[in-house]
């Protein structure tokens, strides 16, 4: 239990560093917050030493890091070491943050040794050797063939940047598309093939492996404006603009008694090279080799590197998305202002015309009559749903933190798991204002404080625990199913405790804190000051009321409560999905950011103008209706995950679909809360300015 404290510690010790991108030596957890710089390459010394001095402000090497695979048919990547692929003598890294951890990466250096501008016609990597009846053979190809059949691929990692794997789409206007990762192989049958256009795969039922890589490495000499060209001794300065490869597949075949450093040493085939499917019949041969060439290019910057990896988006789209909302913002607002002066008017109205003769003559509204109603607290599930909104407020700030930095480039695609890290810890130390915001809401429900009566640690466990809960419970069942697939997703038992150690030893106790706070002062009691009529004679109000059916409201209020909210996020909802499920990389988080601000905007809006209309049918239960309408945003989001399943993802297998929709739940359960919360407090507003002295 103390190494778990420990290490408890250090997450949270190195989280606070991270963001000032300090390094934490010693430590198995990185720091991962803040810009990274490209690397220093040059080619000439003034002595060898210089070559492997880390201390120094260039290298003539070029590590190359290797990823665990993933594939878009799966929820399932496995580590690099699973694989029967060439393996480096040096061990994976032992630098790995929480957000690493939590989504599976794990790199480790490849065996490939380039030299800076040193190029490679053909080198010989590895060769293996698959033998019939070897039951350890037969196992190691048949993943092999699997991980070819589900559409894997390598993810590859040179100075901090992916390597990408450029082709052509047929029918598309554009020249090339490109990925951060290439495949393992290709596989043909009559139904389903994922090989890409080429004549040389034409064998039906064969497995096509890609066991030879041309490495392109793009590079930019550093130039300063004072100084001219950057140096150091004799040695010009370049940084690395791309790393791209093209994976093909070679039929070799090795001559006796000879070495395998170089591919003058095996002659190429013409055919592919291919596994046969079914079990293995004969000893096949596979050799891996690769190339390398450099070549300078001219006019990038820094910062447009990751331009070239980044998924090809068109920002027109968001900016078309963002018009829409702002014209859905627009009209919802003025809805809400030509609504809210009416009533004031007419509440003016017949407010000072309650002591003339005509008064008794004068037909009152009856949502006038609800002023003494309206402040009442809900008749079921008062804890449960100041918990509720007590969480939103916790999600709202960790989305509000998180978006802050990635807008100032502090998460930047580089900073592998600092996007994950940075949500974790957010969301633990956010448990202040969750426990604060619940008591405000709890106590405002009664005329007395009844926190200060003893229910604090009652509101605090659901608070606290309710919530979080659940997303653990689903996590944890997830858990498994990596667990018994060999997923690299597996959360390690060490770090599963410092989860939950972090939960309770952080979030809970800053929760009971902010519900101590906030119970501490009696709470503003709308209740305690109004009457029910205020001034109004039963006797001589006219009531304008019809046939009403609440349940047919409460339908439709909840259908259209989350409809236009969820409009807004559909459009980066869709590239969310792709960078999640077909491991695309996201990078837009200024439209992202505008996205969020102006979905909570309509969100509030989109819920008081239902409100409004829920008090002028004289329905003064509004406080579930508010949250549950706007809540309805999660249920749309998690139907829209169930059309993304069908028609847009490639994944299939149990597995893989019980693992897509345990994280789609989890999402929409978060945005439930998220959006009804936002929904809540917009209408609390509301009703207290409108019904307000």
């Amino acid at each position: 239990m103390q190494k778990v404290w420990i290490l408890v510690l250090r997450l949270i010790l190195s989280s606070c560093l991270s963001l000032c991108t300090l390094p934490v030596p010693g430590w198995h957890v990185a720091a991962n917050l803040g810009p990274r710089l490209p690397g220093k390459f040059c080619t000439k010394f003034n002595d060898d030493s210089v070559k492997h001095d880390t201390q120094r402000t260039c290298k003539n090497y070029i590590d190359v890091y290797v990823n665990s695979l993933d594939s878009p048919q799966t929820v399932l990547p496995f580590e690099y070491s699973r694989f029967d692929f060439c393996q480096s003598n040096k061990a994976a890294l032992s630098t790995q943050n929480l957000g690493q951890v939590l989504s599976g990466h794990s790199l480790q250096l490849s065996p490939l040794q380039i030299v800076f501008l040193k190029n490679q016609k053909c080198k010989v990597l590895c060769r293996k050797v698959y033998k019939q009846g070897n039951r350890k053979s037969e196992q190691q190809l048949h993943f092999l063939k699997q991980a070819i059949k589900w559409g894997y691929q390598h993810n590859w990692v040179v100075d901090d940047l992916p390597v990408r794997f450029c082709f052509e789409i047929a029918g598309s206007s554009m020249r090339d598309y490109c990925t951060a990762g290439f495949p393992v192989g290709c596989y043909m049958n009559g139904t389903k093939s994922t090989c890409f256009s080429n004549p040389r795969f034409n064998q039906e039922n064969v497995f096509y492996i890609n066991n030879h890589l041309d490495i392109i490495i793009g590079y930019q000499k550093i130039f300063s404006e004072a100084a001219g060209t950057e140096n150091v001794g004799n040695a010009d300065i370049y940084h690395i603009a791309y790393a791209q490869v093209k994976p093909k597949s070679i039929g070799y075949q090795v001559e006796h008694n000879s070495s395998h450093d170089e591919c003058s040493n095996v002659r190429s085939a013409a055919k592919s090279m291919s596994i046969p499917f079914g079990r293995l019949l004969d000893e096949i041969s596979i050799t891996y080799t690769y190339t390398v060439r450099f070549e300078e290019i001219q006019g990038q910057t820094f910062l447009s590197r990751w331009d070239r990896v980044s998924s090809a988006v068109n920002v027109e789209i968001f900016w078309f998305s963002l018009f829409n909302t702002l014209i859905e913002v627009a009209f919802m607002a003025l809805l809400i202002l030509v609504g809210f002066r009416r009533s004031r008017r007419e509440f003016s109205r017949y407010k000072h015309g309650e002591k003339s003769e005509n008064c008794s003559k004068q037909v009152v509204p009856g949502w006038l009559q609800l002023r003494g109603k309206v402040f009442r607290p809900p008749r079921r599930c008062k804890m449960l749903l100041a918990s509720f909104i007590g969480n939103g407020v916790q999600i709202l700030t960790t989305v509000v933190v998180t978006l802050s930095l990635a807008v100032f480039g502090l998460l930047v695609p580089a900073n592998r798991g600092g996007l994950l890290s940075c949500i974790v810890f957010s969301y633990f130390a956010s448990g202040l204002p969750s426990g604060f915001v619940a008591a405000k809401i709890y106590n405002s429900f009664y005329r007395v404080s009844r926190c200060q009566k003893g229910s604090n640690l009652a509101l605090t466990g659901v608070t606290a625990f309710l919530c979080p809960g659940l997303i653990f419970a689903v996590i944890f069942i997830l858990n498994l199913i990596h667990q018994y697939k060999g997923s690299a997703l597996v959360i390690p038992f060490q770090y599963a405790a410092a989860l939950v150690s972090m939960w309770i030893g952080v979030s809970v106790p800053l929760t009971w804190l902010g519900i101590f706070l906030g119970s501490g002062k009696k709470s503003h009691v709308h209740t305690e000051k109004l009457s029910e009529t205020d001034g109004f004679p039963s006797s001589d109000i006219v009531r304008l009321s019809g046939n009403r059916c609440h349940l047919c409201g409460q339908i439709y209020r909840l259908l259209i409560g989350g409809t236009l909210p969820f409009g807004s996020l559909f459009i980066q909802l869709f590239f969310i999905m792709n960078s999640l499920w077909f491991h695309q990389i996201f990078t837009h988080y200024g439209f992202l950011s505008m996205t969020v601000v102006l979905y909570a905007i309509l969100c509030g809006l989109t819920t008081i103008v239902l409100c409004f209309f829920q008090l002028r049918k004289e329905n003064s239960s509004w406080r579930w209706q508010s949250f549950l309408g706007a809540g309805f945003t999660g249920v749309y989001i998690f139907l829209d995950s169930i059309r993304y399943f069908f028609l847009k993802s490639e994944i299939t297998g149990i597995a893989s679909s019980l693992l897509y929709f345990g994280y789609s739940l989890i999402i929409a359960f978060v945005m439930f809360l998220l959006s009804g919360t936002l929904g809540y407090l917009a209408c609390f507003l509301f009703v207290s300015k409108m019904y307000g002295r």
